[in-house]
């Protein structure tokens, strides 16, 4: 780029090798451009546009120490002219591209040289013409009328009317990465050309995402693509427009003989985006941001949006029926040379109206043979493309699981070419597993190459035709099915499609009967898109259909919802069955050797009679009279309703005793009618007789049939479908079917006609359950019911050396547990063998303030013990007391205590985070408590970690009567925060306190608060300044909840708000010293937590907690609160004198050796709230006194040694596992190798 002078006018001039005439800038030289022109020409630019361009001759140009006189093209350049191969020819220039100048040789050998800057201002691609493609003449003519939709350059697009927005969040600001240095020169000019064409733009974006240089497939050039993976994430996805290959295929007219292919150039880029979106698009560059301004590659929409805009073109053709479409690629088909050439037309008379650009190198117009989406078509039919074939020839064996789930996915796009494609791959599919190592030998190696092979023997498929009958032939083997469709072609028959598949496990064991309907059924819905309702002549030996009616398969391992599903596929298609005395089976798919019976015509037979495992505990009662005479005192009615109630879905059960009229209610978590219609039959069975027959009523005929019939064939496999899926439900049937087996006498079920009007007395007392159902499914405290399984305790996974043995079996095999079986007693437990088989053991109680007999738990067997512990320890992180208490609620064994304690001391998160608790005080005097809600003690903790709901700091609000704990995060600690998150978050909730216990902080003193408090009658307490034990308990509320955030939230501590609702659901379920736990203090009864899944779940449950109805249930909660808040009183009044004195026993000097393990106190500026507050542990290494120690510190590699106080270290101690015991009848416990 240098200074020249045009004429008059002085100008800027870049030198351009690709341009072949020189140009000046007009818009600055109205002189020039009102001078005479000599001449004028037609040019045609880098991106394709043309223009036409004025020249004038004899113009003087002075270029640094050249001056000439030329003839010079005017065109608007944005004030940049161009000296091109004309001037430089012409005029003997040379370039001299190293010191970036011009200099011109004259016979003299003088040199005038003109310097051009050191920096690259831009460059212009070639004005010069591009070669089309030559056609025939009546398509050429075509071509010449419709030139301005042909793209002149591989960057060329053209540019439609239809805006798109994109709606959604905006995606996270992803960093530029690293790329190959030698990408840059080739995306420099991508970049340049699609700013010039406004593809793109500068930009300055809150959002960004990666770029990321391709090769392209001459190993020179790249391709620039972005990483839109973010972008795509927080976008909703279009629903999914683009056709399917095949579907396309079979909208190819039959017999049709001349093809067109067209390619719509960079059509993604022809789609403007809206302004307003393409801030999301943006991308950085050399440290420059750009966004593109059209649809660009890599947004998973765009495929939608193109297959949208191109079809929508066709909708008012005249030839529509011959358009196909697959995105941007357009493929016409016609049996008529001369419609082709009309299409053709409005082909391209649409695209050019719309403002698509055609790629003119790709086109494939008017040909008896083309290549579409990788398919050869003409006129005889479609087969793979050679070029194709050869690359998939041409591959080596694959080394890993990454190259092979290539080959496959190549392979796969031509599968229905290849004849029993399923078979021959599964020795490949078999390595994607991802159970199966990788292992390459033999039967992989001829399974790829038998694969290649029958490619490349490929056989042409014809088109299929709607309007005649198709034949289909199918072929069944130990491991596979396959199927062959076909149509008659002139004299001949000739293949349309070839398909197959593997068969699961369950399906290997059919009989071949049983194989060929399912082949049947199976091609018939796999061809859906290409048969229609066409006639389909089936040639076997067999006899499918009629032995599907005639109900011969209800006796094999088919399940009946599967042969019903087979029932109504059949039954839905025209089918005629022609007998054949040669079975259609490929010998590629016998996998054992043919017998010559079966291959004979023969009326399938009924399976032979196979003797279940075991036989259904249900039997079906036919009729309702039958039930009043065998099971007039067991009958029970039972429904289950799924409701919507204000958006959200919920779902009850409801059981009835008819004799009675005792009813049984639960909600359950599932959504579900048929859930729920199991669940209501696993409550009749809980509350009834075990000891008399009984009917179930319901009117679920998929329950009923799942119980009765299809249960059997479910458990043989496992509980898994055919497709070695789960059964719906399997753990609720599975339950209801133990229930069943465990009763001594029968139990019966009865379909009842629902929701019949003036019926039979069963159908009306079946409404009546049926809004029991829906009442239950809507009740204002629903206890959720909850499979009561052994499922949850078997997860826990046992000792290695225990293998992954049930509850029972580890019960049976713990020699500790057999002794107490034997003894029958330990201590105050009762141990025993509950009806399940659950060795269990239940507490005896001589005073107790229990409001119900005391639960039964599980007798822990030693495998389980340590990951119970550390599942309820995980729950808070809490001390010894209260994880036994939470703990002593589903589980006991003898050394429960001992263990609890030796787990929790060798807790490191614990002696971490937890604080030492020797404060050097004295005991403070506690204040009488008058009853629940009367006084509230309220602190502030914080600042604590900012998070991303803005929340720095948290008011934690304790009832010291119930210990209920409230905790509040909040953006700030102001008086007037303060003021609204107690009216709107607790006195709303609550109810109002008559005192609050307050330090003298601001956001307490405010004159808000004050006014609040005045308005509402409250009282204020406020403490001595810099004395915090006056509200000790919200103080140690507070120590409580940061110590439990440090345990569970992640090193930055920027989602504690996120963990806290938990941390506070632990804290409120632990029982305290007072025998209850807050929420049962404050509501009445016990919080459902995790680890109670025992108690929820006990077998039965309704031996030790009775169900109540809702008006039983009212009555008793106020009884039961009364009770709890009496006893509560009493015991808190007991417990002060021993928190006073364990207070005092625990305020003394801890001295250590020189050997002993400590923890120290961490302290740091720079550390925030909730970081860990011990580090360690260290050996102790010198002493200097009772009160002053030197540790031994490691840093990595480094280490060093300090000084501490006796206050600022912890003891870290590691006990020995305790010794195996003997139990005595009486509880001694006695070593069984004393030393």
């Amino acid at each position: 780029m240098y200074k020249g002078k045009f004429g008059i006018i002085e100008q800027q001039a870049l030198v351009d090798t690709g341009a072949s005439t020189s140009l000046i800038c007009t818009k600055q030289s109205p002189i020039i451009r009102n001078t005479n022109i000599d001449h004028i020409r037609t040019l045609q630019s880098y991106n394709g546009k043309t223009s036409i361009v004025p020249f004038i001759k004899d113009v003087h140009c002075q270029l640094g120490s050249l001056q000439i006189t030329t003839t010079i093209g005017l065109q608007e350049l944005d004030n940049v002219g161009i000296l091109g191969m004309d001037l430089i020819k012409n005029y003997g220039l040379v370039i001299d591209l190293p010191n970036r100048c011009l200099y011109k040789t004259s016979e003299e050998d003088e040199v005038g040289t003109i310097i051009l800057p050191s920096h690259r201002i831009g460059s212009v691609k070639a004005c010069q013409d591009i070669a089309m493609p030559t056609w025939e003449s009546d398509v050429q003519e075509i071509v010449e009328r419709h030139l301005r939709v042909f793209a002149q350059h591989k960057l060329s697009c053209g540019k439609i009317q239809q805006i798109v927005s994109v709606t959604g969040p905006d995606p996270r600001p992803i960093r530029q990465y690293k790329f190959p240095v030698e990408a840059q020169k080739g995306i420099d000019d991508t970049i340049q050309a699609l700013l010039t064409q406004g593809i793109i733009v500068k930009c300055e974006s809150p959002c960004n995402s990666p770029i990321w240089p391709v090769r392209k497939a001459d190993g020179k050039s790249w391709r620039l693509t972005v990483d839109y993976r973010e972008l795509n994430k927080v976008t909703p996805k279009m629903t999914p427009v683009v056709a399917k290959y095949p579907e396309i295929i079979a909208q190819i007219a039959n017999g049709a003989r001349w093809f067109s292919v067209i390619d719509i150039s960079n059509a993604f880029f022809s789609i403007p985006l809206h302004p307003d979106s393409w801030y999301k698009f943006a991308f950085t560059y050399l440290h420059q941001q750009f966004t593109f301004t059209r649809v660009p590659q890599g947004f998973h929409n765009a495929p939608t949006i193109c297959h949208r805009a191109v079809t929508n073109l066709w909708k008012n053709c005249k030839y529509a029926k011959h358009i196909l479409s697959y995105v941007d690629d357009i493929l016409i088909a016609t049996v008529d040379r001369e419609e082709h050439l009309k299409v053709l037309e409005e082909v391209l008379d649409t695209l050019g109206k719309a403002g698509f650009l055609i790629n003119s190198s790709k086109a494939q117009l008017v040909k008896t043979s083309v290549t579409y989406l990788g398919v050869e078509l003409g006129k005889d039919g479609r087969k793979p493309d050679q070029e194709r074939i050869k690359m998939i020839a041409s591959l080596p064996a694959p080394t890993d699981v990454h190259t092979l789930r290539m080959f496959l996915g190549l392979l796969g796009f031509s599968r229905d070419f290849i004849e029993n494609f399923g078979l021959k791959a599964k020795p490949l599919y078999k390595l994607l597993k991802k159970s199966q190592p990788w292992q390459w030998g033999t039967v992989q190696q001829e399974a790829f190459m038998q694969l290649k092979q029958s490619l490349m023997q490929a056989p042409a498929l014809a088109y299929p035709d709607p309007n005649k009958e198709f034949h289909l032939q199918l072929s069944t083997g130990k491991e596979a099915i396959g199927a062959i469709l076909m149509q008659e072609k002139g004299t001949s028959t000739k293949p349309v499609a070839y398909g197959s598949r593997t068969l699961s496990e369950v399906e290997q064991q059919y009989t071949a009967c049983e194989k060929e309907v399912l082949a049947l059924v199976w091609a018939i819905q796999h061809w859906q898109y290409l048969v229609g309702m066409a006639p389909i002549i089936l040639k076997t030996c067999h006899t499918p259909v009629r032995y599907i009616i005639s109900g011969r398969a209800n006796n094999g391992r088919v399940s009946h919802p599967r042969i019903a599903q087979w029932t109504l596929a059949l039954m839905s298609h025209p089918i005629r069955v022609e007998p054949s005395k040669t079975q259609n089976i490929a010998p590629a798919l016998l996998c054992r050797p043919v017998d010559p019976t079966v291959l004979e015509d023969h009326e399938c037979p009924m399976p032979e009679y196979r003797a279940p495992e075991e036989v259904s505990p249900f039997s079906l009662m036919e009729k309702y009279e039958a039930i009043k005479e065998h099971t007039p005192e067991g009958m029970w009615v039972v429904d289950g309703s799924c409701l919507r109630t204000n958006g959200k879905l919920s779902a009850g059960a409801a059981a009835l005793h008819v004799k009675t009229n005792k009813e049984v209610l639960r909600s359950i978590d599932v959504t579900s009618a048929q859930a729920a219609e199991i669940v209501a039959i696993i409550l009749a069975l809980e509350n009834s007789d075990p000891n008399a027959d009984m009917t179930i009523c319901t009117d679920s005929e998929w329950v009923l049939r799942a119980l009765i019939d299809w249960m059997i064939v479910w458990r043989e496999r496992g509980m898994n479908t055919t497709n070695n899926k789960p059964v719906a439900h399997a753990v609720l049937l599975n339950h209801a079917w133990n229930l069943a087996k465990q009763r001594s006498r029968k139990t019966y079920l009865f379909k009842v006609k629902a929701h019949r009007k003036n019926q039979a007395e069963i159908s009306e007392i079946n409404n009546i359950v049926d809004q029991l159902a829906k009442k239950a499914a809507t009740l204002p405290w629903k206890q959720s019911w909850k499979v009561p399984t052994l499922s949850e305790i078997n997860s826990i996974e046992p000792k290695e050396d225990q293998g992954t043995m049930d509850l029972i079996k580890l019960q049976t095999l713990d020699r500790e547990i057999g002794t107490l079986m034997k003894q029958g007693k330990y201590k105050n437990y009762n141990i025993f063998k509950h009806a399940c088989g659950v060795i269990m053991a239940r507490k005896q109680h001589e005073d107790t303030l229990d409001l119900e007999k005391e639960v039964p738990v599980v007798v822990m067997p030693t495998a389980l013990r340590q990951e119970l512990i550390s599942l309820s320890h995980a729950q808070g992180h809490f001390g010894v007391e209260k994880t036994l208490d939470r703990l002593s609620a589903v589980a006991w064994w003898p050394q429960i205590q001992l263990d609890v304690e030796h787990f929790i001391q060798n807790c490191l998160r614990c002696a971490q985070n937890n604080p030492k608790g020797n404060n050097g005080g004295k005991p403070i005097r506690h204040q009488p408590i008058n009853g629940p809600w009367h006084r509230l003690q309220i602190d502030f903790i914080g600042p604590l970690p900012k998070t991303a709901r803005g929340n720095s700091y948290c008011l934690v609000i304790v009832d010291p009567f119930t210990k209920w704990v409230e905790a509040i995060p909040t953006k700030n600690c102001t008086a007037k925060t303060t003021a609204r998150v107690l009216l709107n978050e607790v006195f709303a909730r609550f109810g109002l306190p008559s005192e609050i216990d307050s330090d003298q902080g601001t956001h307490f003193t405010g004159e808000v608060t004050q006014h609040l408090c005045a308005a509402l009658g409250i009282r204020q307490r406020l403490h001595i300044p810099g004395h915090p034990q006056s509200s000790g308990l919200v103080e140690r509320s507070n120590r409580t909840i940061k110590t439990a955030l440090r345990k569970i939230i992640d090193s930055s501590g920027k989602r504690w708000d996120e963990h806290l609702p938990l941390i506070l659901m632990a804290i409120r379920s632990t029982v305290s010293a007072n025998g209850y736990s807050p929420h049962e203090a404050l509501l009445g009864r016990p919080m459902k937590t995790p680890e109670l899944w025992w108690v929820e779940g006990g077998v039965p449950p309704d031996e030790f907690r009775p169900r109540m109805l809702t008006d039983q249930y009212i009555r008793q909660l106020l009884e039961t609160i009364s009770s709890i808040q009496k006893a509560v009183a009493i015991t808190l009044k007991k417990n002060m004198q021993k928190v006073d004195k364990r207070l005092a026993e625990h305020l003394q000097i801890k001295e250590w050796e020189i050997g002993d393990q400590v923890l120290y106190r961490y302290v740091s500026e720079k550390q925030h709230p909730l970081s860990p507050r011990w580090m360690g542990p260290c050996f102790i290494i010198s002493k200097a006194g009772p009160t002053v120690y030197q540790l031994e510190i490691s840093l990595g590699k480094r280490k060093y040694k300090k000084w501490f106080h006796s206050s600022q270290l912890k003891q870290w101690k590691i006990k020995d596992v305790n010794p195996q015991v003997s139990i005595s009848p009486e509880g001694n416990q006695v070593p069984e190798n004393p030393p």
